[in-house]
């Protein structure tokens, strides 16, 4: 599953969207580069949250 030149890594939550994600609303996910993932958390954990 790619969108955009980003992918899945996860066999978990891939083999799930594949599954249900038709059924799935774009506005629940996104798909993220893994820097722009790796900003996230480091935001996230510089604010309080743990994000994992």
């Amino acid at each position: 599953m790619v969108k955009d030149g980003k992918g899945i890594e996860n066999l978990a939550l891939y083999q799930y969207l594949k599954q249900v994600g038709h059924h799935l609303s774009l506005k629940m996910f996104e798909f993220i580069s893994l820097d722009e993932w790796d900003k996230k958390m480091k935001a996230g954990f510089w604010n309080g949250v743990n994000l994992e």
